[in-house]
């Protein structure tokens, strides 16, 4: 039951950071009321685009642990693999790129919902039919 709410939770806040930057509201609690006033009856969209974001990173994440020799984790046995054999850092390497590359992907996603959930902004109005 917490997890479901901790869910809810972060699908009605997840707009506060876009509300701040595009919106330009300098006071969180008004930027909170302002999430959890566009996300009203999308929450539940919000919440299986985040979810499949989640399975495409892991997926990604998997097949790169198998290409690059099977197992994330160094094997404490080994003497060789103990601090990280090669195979382990490249899919570190390559784990923290996918992370970077769908966070980036996560934030502009939400800029984009927050866009759609908006409506245009008056500037971009105005700008249309100067």
């Amino acid at each position: 039951v917490l997890m479901i709410g901790a869910i809810y939770l972060f699908a009605k806040l997840s707009l506060v950071l876009p509300v701040v930057v595009v919106e330009k509201v300098g006071n969180p609690f008004a930027a909170i009321a302002r999430s959890w006033q566009l996300t009203k009856g999308a929450s539940l969209k919000i919440i299986l685009i985040f979810i499949l974001i989640g399975i495409v990173q892991i997926v990604v994440n998997v097949a790169i642990s198998a290409m690059s020799g099977g197992s994330v984790l160094p094997d404490p046995t080994d003497p060789a693999t103990m601090f990280g054999g090669t195979a382990f850092w490249i899919s570190t390497g390559l784990t923290m790129v996918v992370g970077a590359v769908t966070g980036m992907y996560a934030i502009a996603l939400l800029v984009g919902i927050h866009r759609q959930l908006a409506g245009p902004q008056g500037e971009d109005v105005s700008d249309t039919f100067s």
